[in-house]
């Protein structure tokens, strides 16, 4: 309904943050979510989840809620069974595609790549995602690991390991303010995050369009991932497409023997799934 609140909010904040981005206005991402925050709180508007208004009855600054019941709730033994090796399984797809497709994103959008579009040092970052990730299960907190939102950061510069350690202080104090943080409503976060798939576009342009046997996998990984909220659908679809367009092409040796092993772990993989 594009005369609702939503869509109204949406679109104003899409048009002023991309006007600051064009006019090259220091935090214009950020300009954009507190404004669109503002106007939604001033106004009472029907956006925010669950609730017509935050309103701040206890506050601004609150103790954080610790998962007690989720702290280190966890059995090593069970998850060590057959049984629980799908599960087991899936998850660590998942998580592993997911943070593959999104480091390759924000390396791309920070200039990162070399000339043969690889990361360096790619080992590290995975490492810390993984370390993220388990640690977060650990203490109970929802999935530590890359997200595409750090596109934001790094479009405003930050690319440094300094601006990670500063974001990680930000966080821990955000943990006392996490009532205003509860006031930015999702219709604030999604100009930004529709501008910064906007610039992620650009890399698009390096498919070579016209060679069907690329155009189409890398055209149906893009689709996959909005329409099912999965990064990792998208490029499990992405890579079997290109395997299956190749073999009956009769193209079957100029694919890589890694595709062939990874394609016999998706199939498994949507199996069990």
């Amino acid at each position: 309904d594009m005369t609702s609140p939503t869509a109204i909010l949406a679109l104003l904040g899409v048009f002023l943050t991309g006007s600051l981005l064009l006019r090259r206005v220091p935090g214009a991402i950020l300009i954009g979510i507190v404004t669109v925050s503002t106007v939604a709180i001033v106004f009472r508007l029907p956006v925010f989840s669950g609730q017509e208004f935050p309103g701040f009855s206890d506050g601004i600054v609150s103790w954080p809620v610790w998962p007690r019941d989720l702290f280190g709730a966890f059995n090593v033994r069970e998850a060590l069974e057959f049984k629980s090796f799908p599960v087991v399984f899936t998850f660590l797809f998942v998580a592993f595609f997911d943070t593959a497709g999104t480091l390759m994103g924000l390396s791309e959008v920070a200039r990162m790549t070399d000339k043969d579009g690889h990361i360096p040092n790619a080992g590290r970052a995975f490492a810390a995602d993984a370390i993220a990730t388990t640690a977060g299960a650990v203490i109970g907190t929802s999935t530590t690991t890359a997200y595409m939102e750090s596109a934001a950061g790094i479009e405003d510069g930050g690319k440094s390991g300094l601006v990670a350690v500063t974001v990680g202080l930000l966080f821990l104090l955000s943990l006392f303010l996490w009532p205003v943080a509860g006031a930015v409503p999702a219709v604030a976060t999604a100009p930004a995050l529709i501008i910064l798939g906007a610039m992620l576009m650009e890399t698009i342009g390096k498919i070579q369009w016209t060679e069907l046997r690329e155009s189409l996998p890398a055209f149906l990984t893009i689709i996959v991932m909005p329409m099912t909220f999965s990064i990792a659908n998208g490029i499990s679809i992405g890579i079997l497409t290109y395997v299956a367009i190749s073999l009956f092409a009769k193209k079957a040796n100029e694919v890589h023997p890694v595709m062939y092993g990874l394609s016999v772990i998706l199939v498994a993989r949507f199996f069990w799934g």
